[in-house]
């Protein structure tokens, strides 16, 4: 049995989870056909059946890096099933309805309501918990036990069960992590705006000035830019009225029935009498006025890509750069949170930096062991970016057809031979990399940039602004001018303007209740999302009057919208 070099070796420290030294669990003894520290992983390929949400920009899993190392290397044989984000509510509910859950899950996003619907309410999810320590998973044992021993509280369920992996954050991601907005600067500048807008009204008035623009100028321009279901940015209006929810960067749907605080009360925007009457009559001016589009509750993710690429936005919720490119994004930068006159503290939220959901196991699976195995690797820095982007050119007995990566000294960037060949074909290196490598999404899983290079040099991945004049945000905005990497222009247009105004705050963001609430908590939500996405549309475009806010609510309270946010309200003062 050929045992791994040094690198290779690193892979599969994975093994070590079921014992490098022959110990058992107090359950059972590790399988004599799994070895931990060598290569193969088992002695004779073992198929599991794994289920995958892939990335949208991953065409063909099974050709993927990831897919073939498994297979090559681990000798692990897989059956692949898969679908993609906008199939992914379906896809989930028809997969816990099969007679039998595949064996592995990864890349899912199962959220909490469903972490306790699926494990503890239907058993299906495996608790991983006796398979963890030192002996069997020595990367998980050191992730939750002691790098910081609260990530395992903030991962399992109400009563103590691990059903699912998830990812945690380290404090130096959450500068550049945190919940992202940019403007276009420089439609900005040209349309006139020679401030950032500090209020509600000034934010109004810089979609007008770039409306104005555009018609003055030939060009379509909807400032306001994004789609109700994926890039949504209404968060920034929530954000003004004072409406706080810890979360992170990437794409976000609609936030008017997510459990928030405002004034340090446990709210739902959608249910607050107080403020969301305003959120409502602005979201209605800036459709009435044009500054959104006009489809916006129906308008699909391709569509709404295709419309920031083309220049068409001056608001976006999303990197701009994923989409047109990092020229594109020298367009782009970060703006300062908006106040109102229900918030005069200007705050962004904070990044909780914990998630939830993004590995399973079945319960019923005939390899709980080798399951645990392939998912410790994924929590050691080392392992977890060799699934992220693949082997550096100094691992080419990992190759397995594809390019090893090298770090571009002059681009302070990861760069691949092929990628570099065909980069006309990819917006940006990180949709190049989603598209070979990992067949799940990425992130599902804790990952830190690494501070070294392919060669083991220490290196900064961090941008570099020591040629920029003073230090307000305008001279920092200059940055954007200076690098194509959009890496670098989003993580300094979040660090230098938003990321400025963190809140110290955290709110509930993910909640594990025992199985009956949580079966309440479905029914209610359901019931309320409905009622309530339904109405707020009608209130934005003009088909319902804002006179008829007040029979709004005493609907959302005959829905029971009292009794939903009390649980929360509840489960919020428990954790203080």
């Amino acid at each position: 049995m050929k045992h791994l070099k040094k690198t290779a070796t690193m892979l599969l420290m994975a093994a070590m989870l079921l014992s490098v030294c022959g110990c058992a669990m107090a359950e059972a003894a590790i399988p004599s056909w799994l070895h931990p520290a060598q290569m193969p992983l088992v002695d004779e390929p073992v198929t599991l059946r794994i289920t995958a949400q892939c990335s949208d920009y991953m065409t063909d899993p099974e050709s993927s890096w990831l897919y073939k190392f498994f297979e090559e290397k681990l000798g692990v044989k897989i059956e692949l099933e898969y679908f993609y984000p906008a199939t992914r509510d379906e896809s989930v509910a028809l997969m816990m309805v099969d007679s039998t859950l595949p064996d592995l899950m990864l890349g899912m996003q199962f959220t909490a309501e469903e972490i306790s619907r699926y494990g503890t309410g239907s058993g299906l999810f495996l608790d991983m918990n006796p398979y963890i320590n030192e002996v069997n998973a020595p990367n998980l044992y050191q992730f939750f036990y002691v790098d910081e021993p609260n990530r395992k509280k903030a991962m399992s369920d109400a009563y103590g069960a691990l059903y699912t992996l998830g990812a945690y954050e380290t404090q130096g991601k959450l500068d550049y992590t945190s919940y992202r907005m940019y403007y276009n600067w420089d439609l900005m500048e040209a349309a006139g705006v020679e401030k950032l807008p500090e209020t509600i009204d000034e934010f109004l008035d810089m979609l007008r000035a770039e409306q104005k623009y555009g018609a003055e100028n030939g060009q379509t321009i909807v400032p306001f830019g994004g789609n109700y279901a994926r890039y949504n940015p209404c968060y920034l209006i929530l954000n003004a009225l004072g409406y706080n929810k810890s979360m992170g960067g990437g794409t976000h749907g609609p936030e008017e029935t997510s459990i928030m605080l405002r004034n340090g009360q446990v709210v739902m925007p959608a249910y607050d009498r107080e403020a969301f009457p305003k959120y409502l009559e602005t979201m209605h001016t800036i459709y009435e006025e044009g500054l959104m589009e006009q489809d916006f509750y129906t308008l699909d993710k391709d569509t709404t890509e295709a419309h920031v690429a083309s220049g068409m936005y001056g608001v976006f919720q999303e990197v701009p750069g994923l989409f047109g490119g990092g020229e594109f994004g020298q367009q782009w930068w970060g703006g300062i949170p908006l106040t109102s006159e229900y918030n005069d503290t200007p705050f962004w939220p904070r990044t909780a930096g914990v998630s939830v959901g993004g590995l399973a196991i079945s319960a019923d699976t005939k390899y709980p062991e080798l399951c645990v195995a392939i998912a410790d690797f994924f929590y050691c820095q080392e392992y977890g970016l060799l699934v992220l982007r693949g082997p550096s050119v100094n691992q080419s007995d990992l190759f397995l057809g594809f390019d090893g990566w090298y770090y571009d000294t002059e681009a302070k960037a990861v760069r691949y031979a092929d990628y570099v060949a065909h980069e006309a074909e990819y917006d940006n290196i990180n949709h190049y990399m989603e598209a070979k490598y990992p067949f799940f999404k990425r992130f599902t899983y804790d990952y830190s940039v690494t501070g070294q290079d392919e060669n083991g040099n220490n290196i900064s991945w961090y941008p570099d602004l020591s040629g920029i004049e003073g230090d307000s945000l305008y001279d920092i905005a200059a940055f954007r001018k200076t690098t194509d990497n959009f890496n670098h222009q989003f993580m300094t247009a979040q660090a230098f303007t938003w990321s400025k105004y963190k809140t110290t705050e955290l709110t509930p963001t993910v909640c594990f209740f025992d199985a009956d609430t949580m079966a309440r908590l479905s029914d209610l939500k359901t019931l309320i999302d409905d009622y309530a996405a339904q109405e707020i549309a009608k209130f934005v475009i003009g088909a319902r009057d804002l006179s008829e806010i007040d029979a709004y609510f005493d609907e959302m309270q005959k829905l029971g919208a009292d009794e939903y946010v009390g649980y929360y309200v509840d489960y919020y003062a428990g954790q203080q």
